[in-house]
């Protein structure tokens, strides 16, 4: 056994004592760890891939290179940790291990947080020269001693028997595997308790290391106050724990912590996948049920009696907003109908009971054939089997059987053909989709289901779609001849899971479940894509059926609506790329109500809706708001080239003005890195996808990043990372199929065109390029669209005089321009021929190159650039900061390459009132020279071809030209427009803000105002802030704040003060360009939410209204809400939070006195508030107090308006003693009337209402008068 150190080095050195020289040379460091038993070659190669591929000798690679990578030796010990903790060893340049080995254990130094070699030797006595952490690793499978206090390898053994049996190193597998599984490290270290108590319920964070490197030396506890974890399996319910446990079951009759009301109100749109959810009739007694389980039985008896069973076991499941509901009322159907289709759900698939002619259960479906006024799609599953006993566990106790018998044929199909009748049920292209639950039980399945098909045509005149479900190692439905298969889990995905419970504190002697990691069960289906034949994929939310076999049943361990969310939205995905008959996308759910199986969408009272919220998130591809909104871009390395720079500006763009939390993974450096570092955080990985891949994984976890933008081509090469990372994203594409191919790229386009969300082209020449790389057709992903203009171009009207000034040229030379590097595919050899030519027919024509020259295409050229004809007339300057200048000034841009896909300095010389001259097949530029104001394109590579439309160009410019050139390249190529449909192709949920800040005086409050702004988690798409000529020293403080914050805003500063809020509310709205706008006043702040959850969920409204925290001018704290000011029927919506109708919201909530408290609450449909402004403006003016009010009725007297409200408090307003609302009183009494009088065109119960409108001016006036 190699213990010692001195033991190792005497085995070295006197393995053969007699023949052993006496001046022997010492070992090698390589050689103390060969010998020492600390290193451990199956632990590295495990832990580091890369370096078994590569075929290097383990040992050799960390001892050379591994240590300084950080790599562990073994699993204990920390290379990193031990030089970041021992700054004497790091000076050094120790290699960590080595020095651990010889000097520091004996010294006291720990190899890592993970083990305490003090503390170990204790327990064992071990001589002072063994070494502790060596003596752990070779009984690491059945450990003498812990490693830390906090470890007891006894107990974890005992605990989890799958571990013991599996022979496992127990400390290894916690450190890896069972933290995460959140198996608990001691009987008195409770990890999740830990979590929950210190960690604000973070589980990113590890609390076992927070604990070691934090807690421990902070004395935080690891359990709560009276618990004790048990020490084995099943641990026996003692008496004295009866409280507890009934207390956790009671834990789950209540809202938990993850509990959520539903958040996205009325459905407003179809999403692109249509969901159907699985339809259990059973919530309703009938003679059967009676007769076989006792009078009045509903499933809801088997749901009641569901009890927890171990720790953490989520039962029973009980109903919320629908209660124990009965199926026999149309009421509940409708609910449930609305329910599901606000949540994203196409429809339901009702379970269809018929037995020999006998139908069971039918109420439901009857019902809704009955009354074609409820809104809900819906489809049929033949639930096929005998009726058992199952659910009290006796599985051949047959009730109903099921024959098949050949004279119920007719009846059969004609039964399910009358719900085909229906306009509701489900089709595809027309034809009905039809599931069997269990083909493989139906004698001669195969005939008897090609019979039925004949039958539905020739009896019905019906062609259905029969899919059959895979279930009972029943999976492929070519067997029967059926159209496909639908997935139906637990079924198929979860065959063969381990049970995980018995690893938890079980609470009931006689438990006999069987309980799989939720989590196992996702990444089997997630990774079962593979299919010779159309599926329909299908998810459950939770799935668990101890209500129907108490103490027996199966279940999920760690179902959450984050989980299920991200599951559905990858099976969601999946369906996109993979239509079913051809063209149709859909999935399933299982299911909508089977609350005996736990697997249910409708709201409980522990969850709440939290699923439903999941479901339309998945369903529409939103986001839950978490935080900043946040993105990965990545380029492909920070030379100062286009695409480079376009990376950088893009970077800048995201991040500056619409304030997008965005990080840069560059695949490789360069000078341009600082640049980017400026903008933001910055990640280079140095040409290694594995590096690459780290930083995707740390930015999920840390930031919560699930989407990318990729520059150029050659970040494909990391696109199969991204998508092994489930992070969607889109690519830019400038490369032309020559380049792509020169630098062997073909690979990387085909990843792209693989894995991509959207692939962008500036042009469709570029497209077509790329399309002729790739090997398949991805044509629904390709989108052409003009990259924009970053530079900020100066306009000056002396361009063309200081130009030549600059070249000493005289005032009447032609000056021909082009920029960038010098080279053979920017066509500087034609751009020099082409000199020659033109200067020879006229010597006042100058040719300018601006950028460096390839320097043997300069050798080659020397000859023609200093010949007498050029050496005067050629010039050559180096890339400049001033390229606007040398643009404007120039008068013709001869665009001379080869191949070059769409180079912005053709936009920025168009936008600048400068023709372009360029060759056909250049690249996609040459889409712009169709268009005859902009230029020319001539044959390629064609030198007089080229000098002759240059010449023409030069001669023909005229002012009015170049105007409208600027005009028409100005609005084509907007880069603000640019880059924010790079955000939309990527994620659609995201709409387009302005925000208009109008400000007068408030020096001392803007700063807030603009932090509020500048930090709401939502981009913005734009920021005008409106100074009314404030004679504080408000201009200054905003310019200041936005320089310290770096953002990119529009200041209007009047010239004369306005006079009214108003005009600055009409010039905020003409100002605006986004599809909603915001008026920010500016002495109120504003939830970092605000603008996201107005956005979530139904976006179709003219305004939207939250409710708001109240401060006053010190920022003090004034009131939580306006709820005491507000009437009863605004109060109910603010609890109901949706879309209403604009005419009846008045009627309810407006028609009487002004009720939106703030305008800064409020976000407004841009065309809607410019409408009315634009309409009104006159009108509003009169007004000194209500003007707010009047504008709020006019937008909504539309019959098509609508105005959403949120219950919540996201807006914060700043109360003002003696401000303009509590002055002019007689004003202010005229101007409700005023409104009130307005208001009751909107009104159905006039009389009614102007009672209460007189009653509420009685108030005021006795308010007014005191």
């Amino acid at each position: 056994m190699k213990l010692s150190i001195n033991k190792a080095l005497n085995k070295l050195f006197n393995s053969d004592k007699e023949n052993v020289s006496t001046d022997i040379a010492e070992p090698s460091g390589i050689e103390i760890l060969y010998h020492s038993g600390a290193f451990s070659k199956e632990w590295y190669l495990a832990s580091n891939p890369d370096v078994a591929d590569n075929g290097a000798v383990p040992l050799e690679h960390y001892y050379f290179n591994g240590h300084l990578e950080g790599r562990s030796p073994n699993y204990l010990f920390d290379p990193q940790w031990y030089l970041d903790e021992y700054q004497d060893v790091k000076a050094a340049g120790a290699e960590p291990l080595l020095h651990y080995l010889l000097h520091g254990e004996s010294e006291g130094r720990k190899p890592s947080l993970y083990f305490d070699p003090i503390a170990y030797k204790k327990q064992l006595s071990l001589d002072f020269n063994d070494s502790a952490i060596v003596h752990y690793l070779q009984n690491s499978l059945a450990p003498l001693a812990s490693p830390v206090a906090e470890f007891d390898s006894t107990y974890y053994l005992e605990t989890h028997l799958d571990i013991k049996e599996a022979g496992i190193d127990p400390y290894q597998h916690f450190m890896l595997q069972g933290i995460n599984e959140k198996r608990n490290p001691s009987a008195a270290f409770d990890l999740q308790y830990y979590t929950q108590a210190h960690l604000n319920g973070d589980e990113s964070i590890n609390p076992f290391y927070h604990y070691l490197n934090e807690g421990k030396a902070l004395g935080l506890a690891t359990s709560a106050p009276d618990s004790v974890l048990g020490s084995t399996v099943g641990n026996p319910v003692q008496p004295n724990n009866m409280a507890s446990i009934t207390a956790a079951q009671n834990a789950y009759l209540k809202p938990g912590p993850g509990f959520e009301d539903f958040k996205y109100g009325e459905r407003t749109h179809n999403p692109d996948v249509k969901a159907i959810a699985y339809y259990l009739p059973q919530f309703h007694p009938f003679k059967e049920n009676s007769e076989w389980w006792g009078e009045g039985f509903t499933e809801w008896t088997n749901v009641a009696r569901a009890r927890s069973r171990f720790d953490g076991h989520y039962q029973p499941h009980l109903p919320r907003d629908l209660g124990f509901y009965d199926l026999r009322l149309k009421e509940t159907l409708v609910a449930q109908a609305n329910m599901a289709r606000n949540a994203g759900l196409e429809g339901f698939c009702f379970y269809h009971y018929w037995f020999n002619g006998k139908r069971l259960m039918e109420g439901p479906a009857n019902m809704l054939l009955a009354n074609d006024d409820i809104d809900l799609p819906f489809c049929l599953m033949w639930a096929n089997e005998n009726w058992t006993r199952t659910w009290d566990g006796l599985e051949n106790d047959v009730l109903m059987a099921q024959d098949y018998l050949d004279e119920d044929d007719e009846a059969f199909v004609a039964d399910i053909a009358r719900h085909f009748a229906d306009e509701r049920y489900i089709t595809l292209d027309g034809r009905p989709i039809f599931f069997i639950y269990r083909p493989g039980i139906i004698p001669n399945a195969k005939e008897k289901i090609a019979l039925w098909r004949t039958m539905f045509n020739d009896n019905h005149g019906f062609d259905p779609i029969i899919y059959m479900a895979q279930a009972f190692d029943d999976i492929d439905p070519r067997v029967y001849d059926l159209d496909g298969a639908i997935e139906f889990p637990p079924h198929k995905v979860a065959a063969g899971l381990d049970s995980k419970a018995q690893s938890l504190t079980v609470t009931d002697l006689d438990f006999m479940g069987h309980y799989p990691s939720y989590d196992e069960m996702v990444e089997r289906s997630i990774n079962d894509t593979s299919f010779d034949y159309d599926v329909i994929k299908a998810v459950t939310p939770m799935w668990d059926n101890e209500a129907r076999k108490p103490n027996k049943g199966m279940g999920f361990i760690g179902s959450t609506p984050e989980k299920y969310q991200n599951w559905l939205a990858s099976i969601v995905d999946f369906s996109k790329k993979n239509p079913v008959q051809g063209s149709h996308s859909l999935v399933c759910i299982n299911a909508w109500n089977e609350w005996a199986e736990g697997a249910h969408l409708e709201p409980d009272q522990y969850w709440g809706s939290a699923y439903l919220n999941a479901t339309y998130r998945a369903m529409n591809n939103e986001e839950e708001v978490k935080g900043k909104y946040t993105l990965l871009l990545v380029g492909h390395d920070a030379y100062k080239h286009g695409a480079q720079l376009l990376t950088l500006n893009i970077f800048k763009t995201l991040k500056q003005q619409f304030g997008i939390d965005v990080k840069v993974a560059l695949l490789s450096g360069g000078p341009l890195v600082e640049e980017y570092e400026k903008i933001g955080d910055t990640y280079v990985c140095d040409g290694d996808v594995a590096k690459f891949e780290e930083v995707v994984i740390k930015l999920k976890q840390e930031a919560g990043l699930t989407k990318a933008i990729c520059n150029t081509t050659v970040t494909g090469r990391i696109a199969s990372a991204l998508n092994r990372q489930n992070i969607t994203f889109i690519s830019l594409i400038h490369e032309l199929k020559n380049l792509i191919k020169e630098y062997g790229l073909e690979g990387a386009a085909n990843d792209i065109a693989s894995h991509a969300e959207k692939i962008i082209f500036a042009a469709q020449a570029v497209q077509d390029s790329f399309v002729g790389v790739i090997d398949n057709d991805v044509s629904d992903k390709l989108i052409v669209h003009p990259q924009g203009i970053y530079q900020e171009l100066s306009r000056n009207n002396n361009a063309a005089k200081e130009l030549r000034t600059r070249l000493s040229l005289d005032s009447d030379a032609k000056v021909v321009v082009n920029v960038g590097y010098a080279d053979l595919r920017k066509g500087f050899d034609i751009f020099v021929n082409t000199a020659k030519v033109l200067v020879a027919q006229d010597p006042s024509y100058h040719f300018l190159w601006i950028g460096d020259i390839e320097p043997s295409l300069k050798h080659w050229l020397a000859s023609d650039l200093e010949s007498d004809l050029l050496v005067n007339n050629f010039h050559n300057i180096p890339f400049t900061n001033e390229i606007s200048l040398y643009l404007e000034g120039s008068n013709v841009f001869a665009m001379t390459s080869r191949e070059d896909p769409f180079p912005s300095v053709v936009m920025e010389s168009l936008a600048l009132g400068t023709p372009v001259v360029g060759f056909t097949g250049g690249g996609g530029f040459t889409e712009l020279l169709d268009i005859p104001l902009n230029g020319q394109a001539v044959p390629m590579a064609d030198i007089q071809a080229m000098a002759a439309a240059i010449a023409h160009e030069a001669s023909s410019n005229t002012k009015a030209k170049e105007e409208q050139r600027i005009n028409d390249a100005t609005n084509a190529f907007k880069w603000s427009d640019y880059v924010f449909s790079l955000v939309e192709y990527l994620d659609p949920s995201i709409k387009r803000v302005s925000v208009a800040v109008p400000n007068y005086n408030y020096e001392h409050h803007i700063e807030e105002r603009l932090r509020s702004i500048f930090d709401q988690a939502y981009p913005i798409y734009e920021i005008n802030i409106l100074d009314d000529k404030s004679p504080d020293n408000s201009v200054e403080v905003i310019k200041n704040y936005i320089s310290k914050r770096q953002r990119i805003v529009n200041l209007v500063v009047n010239e004369e003060n306005s006079g009214s809020v108003f005009k600055q509310w009409k010039k905020g709205a003409d100002l605006a360009k986004a599809e909603y706008l915001w008026i920010a006043e500016a002495d109120d702040s504003a939830d970092q939410f605000f603008l996201s959850k107005i956005l979530s969920g139904d976006k179709n409204f003219d305004l939207a209204y939250t409710d708001s925290v109240q401060i006053d001018e010190k920022s003090q704290h004034l009131a939580d809400d306006y709820r005491y000011y507000y009437d009863a029927a605004l109060i109910e919506k603010l609890d109901n939070p949706k879309a209403y109708a604009g005419r009846e919201f008045i009627e309810d909530c407006l028609a009487v006195k002004n009720q939106f408290m703030n305008v800064s609450a409020v976000l407004f449909n841009t065309n809607s508030i410019q409408n009315c402004l634009n309409d009104n403006i006159q009108e509003i003016l009169k007004f000194k107090v209500a003007g707010d009010w009047y504008i709020y009725v006019q937008m909504l007297s539309s019959k098509t308006a609508k105005v959403k409200v949120l219950g919540e408090s996201l807006n914060v307003h700043r109360r003002h003693s003696g401000s303009v609302t509590h002055k002019n009183y007689d004003v202010q009494l005229k101007e409700i009337e005023r409104i009130q009088k307005d208001s009751l065109q909107c009104c159905q119960n006039k009389s009614e209402k102007e009672e209460v409108q007189s009653e509420y001016l009685v108030e005021v006036k006795k308010v007014l008068e005191g």
